[in-house]
């Protein structure tokens, strides 16, 4: 099985990007469940492409999960009640797709497979639970590293991750694939010297770009 964009070159590993790669996500579900509990500026906070510290924080695993929503009240001027910012924080985590993940067993026969996510506890015990419910799996089943920023203290755009990837997998940066859905972390790998992706989810998945010879 091979990845078509980049059919000629030989590569031996790829580290796949969670969020918007593996597992789909809806950013907008999280903006309107923090709106129906009255927060207006969380855009203010946290987008796709930026975030306040506190987030980045949170995703390195400097504060835990109680402290990051106490930390986020004030700059989103609201009191709010723990279990229900927990769950509008986790609001855009989508269902995991059962084919792609029979895909991602299927290329574990060709290549060594990674995983490398910011991500952080909260996220990370909604999708490797609803991952069990779903495959009956965990996330390391599918994977020979899975790499969280909140456990690897950094987080991408980072090169720190990557260097740290690179050396815990023991890869060939040249002869390693690296595929993220965000542009600042593609460009970050390519300077590290690893073959990187920028893939689209708007108008791509990983089940189109793999294909059998």
């Amino acid at each position: 099985m091979t990845f078509y964009p980049y059919k000629s070159l030989n590569i031996s590993d790829i580290i796949f990007d969670l969020g918007g790669v593996i597992l789909d996500i809806d950013y907008r579900l999280t903006l309107q469940a923090f709106a129906q509990l009255g927060v207006q500026n969380l855009e203010e906070i946290y987008t796709l492409t930026s975030q306040r510290e506190v987030v980045s924080q949170f995703e390195r695993g400097q504060i835990d999960a109680r402290t990051f929503i106490e930390e986020l009240q004030p700059l989103l001027r609201i009191d709010l009640n723990y279990d229900k910012a927990v769950a509008a924080w986790n609001a855009m985590i989508l269902p995991w797709s059962p084919q792609r993940m029979t895909l991602v067993e299927r290329l574990r026969n060709h290549y060594g497979l990674h995983l490398l996510s910011n991500t952080n506890t909260l996220h990370r015990d909604v999708f490797e639970f609803t991952l069990r419910q779903t495959t009956g799996q965990c996330i390391a089943h599918y994977f020979d590293h899975v790499g969280y920023s909140f456990e690897m203290g950094a987080r991408k755009p980072e090169p720190e991750i990557f260097r740290a990837m690179l050396r815990w997998a023991k890869l060939d940066p040249s002869r390693t694939l690296f595929i993220d859905d965000n542009a600042s972390n593609v460009e970050t790998a390519r300077a590290e010297g690893i073959v990187a992706y920028h893939i689209n989810p708007s108008h791509e998945r990983i089940d189109d770009l793999f294909v059998e010879e």
